[in-house]
């Protein structure tokens, strides 16, 4: 049996599905799914020779990460949680990596423009242009 799925993005159709996990999960879910939108693929191995991975994300505290980290209990809005497993980093961290930050800004110039919105991935949101 494999590992249950959380979510799933379709760069057809700009869509993304999520299935509710565990409310400290959730909120990770969808960001994931979404920077599928934006041409980011999973970091899933550490090794180098392995096709359309990033070692340096998978290594690092990055939302796009399936390193396997294990969790006694997780803090997050005042609550805590017994984990006591392996989860993907992306269950965890919110926030993305050099090496994502670069291919959402490289590759995304433009394509958000239409709504009339600049997306900063340093920033992690997308901000109304000035002026």
């Amino acid at each position: 049996m494999g590992k249950p799925i959380c979510g799933v993005a379709d760069n057809k159709t700009s869509a993304v599905v999520v299935r509710p996990v565990n409310y400290w999960v959730d909120d990770n879910v969808p960001e994931h799914e979404i920077t599928h939108l934006l041409n980011v693929l999973d970091a899933y191995t550490d090794d180098i020779n392995a096709p359309n991975n990033n070692v340096h994300c998978y290594l690092s505290n990055c939302l796009m990460s399936y390193r396997q980290v294990y969790v006694e209990t997780w803090e997050e809005d005042g609550a805590s949680w017994q984990v006591n497993a392996f989860v993907p980093a992306a269950f965890l961290y919110n926030d993305w990596c050099e090496d994502c930050c670069q291919i959402i800004n490289r590759e995304n110039t433009g394509k958000w423009e239409y709504l009339g919105y600049d997306f900063d991935a340093k920033k992690g949101r997308w901000e109304c242009p000035s002026g």
